[in-house]
């Protein structure tokens, strides 16, 4: 029974990825990309640690990711190859790597991939990205 509501959630992401959101946001696929996870030691995993560049806490726990210049609140959906697949909200600043470009919370990367394996190649399509940051530069809610 598990396996059959997987598959179906499955089969809605992935029709929403190709199907409906680009008929209706525009959104075109980035193409594919690498994702990467980030936390300062394993040891934070399940614990609130520093702050992200919006301002928000960083929780290991929210599927939240960083981008060097997406704006703050941007949705983003990632499907990787084998189809597992996450959406993120942007909510700090990265991956400082080059060849990376999305470096996601550790619970978002298990969604994808499991923390030991470190990458995962995605395709990636904006699902929202607000007109104007929802974060004044200092970090603080407008």
């Amino acid at each position: 029974m598990k396996q059959l509501a997987d598959s179906f959630i499955l089969a809605v992401a992935l029709a929403l990825w190709l199907f409906i959101i680009p008929a209706v946001s525009g959104g075109e696929p980035e193409g594919f990309v690498v994702c990467s996870w980030y936390a300062d030691t394993p040891e934070d995993q399940g614990k609130w640690v520093g702050q992200t560049a919006s301002g928000e806490p960083y929780d290991v726990t929210t599927f939240t990711a960083a981008h060097r210049s997406l704006p703050f609140g941007t949705r983003v959906l990632l499907v990787a190859d084998d189809g597992s697949s996450v959406a993120v909200r942007c909510n700090d600043r990265g991956p400082f790597v080059k060849g990376r470009e999305y470096d996601l919370t550790p619970a978002a990367f298990e969604r994808l991939a499991p923390l030991k394996k470190g990458l995962v190649k995605t395709k990636a399509t904006i699902l929202y990205q607000p007109e104007k940051s929802i974060y004044h530069r200092k970090g603080r809610r407008k």
